[in-house]
């Protein structure tokens, strides 16, 4: 692996976006998520908006719902998507 990531066992990153959602009054499908590396995958699968960065080993790339070169892309995506809602 290319990463070393440091934290207390049992931490969800998921657990902790649903969380911080609640606390600010947002549904789950208002949250979009970008990640790249094996410890976004819950939160891929949790969330409908879920974006990897196209640098993502495969294994990743595969569980988001988007691929984007970008955060810019990500949000242009977003605010399609909404739009399309509207």
């Amino acid at each position: 692996s290319r990463t070393l990531m440091i934290v207390r066992a049992g931490v969800d990153k998921a657990q902790g976006i649903l969380e911080a959602g609640r606390r600010l009054g947002l549904k789950r499908e208002e949250i979009a998520v970008i990640g790249d590396d094996r410890n976004d995958l819950t939160c891929f699968k949790t969330f409908e908006n879920s974006f990897c960065m196209a640098s993502a080993e495969p294994e990743i790339r595969d569980e988001a719902r988007w691929m984007v070169e970008s955060v810019a892309e990500a949000l242009a995506i977003v605010q399609r998507e909404n739009k399309q809602r509207s």
